[in-house]
């Protein structure tokens, strides 16, 4: 966003959480939060990780989707961790729960069940994990 008397169209990028998604923006609510499932970067310029303008302007940063094994289920998240749960030394993970698998860009922490007795899925998965031959899961 450019505040009163920029000099350059690139001088304050919006802050991480929010998307600036048009040129011309006055101060740092940018266009707005970035969508569930995603987390904005500083000077991010889409609220999901896909950009439709990306080609068009030459110039984008989208945002990105939460990793496989997290799950981003508010709005304007900051950085991988998909979370606000953060202090000074930075935000917790928001961990998938066990028996449940979390692929990138979900938005809660049960997104998918595991699947079945041949399948496990410890906390933190992003895929189920197929059970040892000779073995079988409990639960």
């Amino acid at each position: 966003y450019c505040p009163s008397a920029s000099s350059t169209s690139r001088e304050v990028p919006c802050p991480a959480g929010l998307y600036g998604g048009v040129t011309g923006l006055k101060d740092d609510q940018c266009s707005g939060l970035c969508s569930l499932g995603h987390y904005c970067p500083e000077g991010s310029t889409s609220p999901t990780a896909e950009d439709p303008d990306c080609n068009e302007t030459g110039y984008c940063s989208p945002a990105k989707r939460c990793p496989a094994g997290r799950h981003g289920n508010t709005t304007g998240l900051v950085d991988e961790a998909c979370s606000l749960a953060c202090d000074a030394s930075g935000c917790r993970n928001s961990i998938c729960d066990a028996g449940y698998y979390c692929p990138e860009a979900s938005t809660s922490g049960r997104q998918k069940e595991c699947g079945g007795p041949h399948l496990f899925c410890p906390e933190g998965s992003g895929q189920p994990t197929p059970v040892t031959p000779g073995y079988y899961t409990i639960g």
